[in-house]
């Protein structure tokens, strides 16, 4: 099915280095993958976050496509580097030395949950979070 045709989600999920800051200082951007030299950039105009000790959850709701190629797929997207996860922090909220130590984005349809995209922390490596979030590559 094409990712014009489905009701797009997408759930991010992290572990931070440090206790995570207040989740009124999250804010998600857009969300950037490439694969093959395409480029699919995504933009959610909604989001629930939970936090749990370093732990955030966050689910992106009324999902946009801003620019994808035509006739793409979700399921192409297997296998797609994240180049763009963009979240905005509250420069009063910086933990200072606070870093992503694993990161996961789950894509997938609402109406067909099973029909879903994981990309695992490797999918990352290219990856901007923008001015107040790092990956962690050491454990």
């Amino acid at each position: 099915m094409l990712l014009k045709d489905i009701i797009l989600r997408a759930d991010i999920s992290m572990i931070m280095a440090k206790p995570a800051p207040a989740k009124e200082s999250i804010y998600v951007g857009t969300i950037t993958l490439t694969k093959d030299g395409k480029k699919y950039t995504f933009k959610f105009d909604s989001y629930s976050i939970g936090i749990v000790s370093n732990a955030i959850v966050i689910e992106c709701r009324d999902g946009k496509l801003e620019d994808i190629p035509e006739g793409a797929t979700l399921e192409e997207l297997e296998g797609a580097t994240v180049t763009n996860l963009f979240l905005q922090g509250n420069e009063d909220s910086y933990v200072k030395g606070q870093a992503v130590q694993n990161i996961e984005l789950t894509l997938y349809d609402i109406m067909e949950p099973s029909r879903k995209v994981i990309f695992k922390k490797d999918a990352f490596k290219e990856a901007d979070l923008g001015k107040y979030y790092d990956i962690t590559w050491k454990m």
